[in-house]
């Protein structure tokens, strides 16, 4: 059973909300985002094909001025959680992405919503990503490949 002021808030929130509008007051404010990746595993690095397969955890940080409210209203309930496809998310994606399924390879937890409109995203997923890749003094060569998002 559901807390009637978490309830109530959910709706209140998502009655005129739109997923596919950007969380800005006017069109021409830039909505910023605070981006964290941190390398969990190197899965495989496909010397032969220039592929370097990672599994990342990915956090994302902004403002949605449309999910603010006022904890007093609402039985002090100051943090929510919602549906990572029920609010606008950021389109970050990695440039040199060398897999054609890697939406599929993501897990989403909720976003966790704060009362004064900071969202948190914690996402974690397995990234294929091009990658030059000498071997001309194997085994004493030193790689580096960039996760440009």
């Amino acid at each position: 059973m559901s807390d009637e002021n978490e309830y109530r808030l959910i709706n209140d929130l998502l009655k005129s909300y739109n997923m596919y509008a950007r969380p800005t007051p006017h069109f021409s404010i830039p909505t910023n985002v605070s981006f964290d990746l941190s390398l969990s595993q190197l899965i495989d690095v496909d010397e032969k094909n220039q592929v370097m397969t990672t599994n990342c955890w990915i956090t994302m940080f902004w403002i949605d001025n449309k999910l603010k409210w006022d904890p007093h209203e609402y039985g002090g309930l100051r943090e929510i959680r919602l549906p990572h496809d029920k609010i606008w998310k950021p389109d970050i994606i990695l440039y040199n992405n060398a897999d054609t399924l890697a939406s599929i390879s993501q897990i989403s937890t909720q976003l966790m919503i704060e009362s004064n409109g900071n969202v948190t995203w914690l996402s974690t997923t397995i990234v294929k990503s091009a990658c030059s890749i000498n071997v001309r003094y194997f085994p004493f060569d030193q790689q580096n490949c960039s996760l440009p998002f």
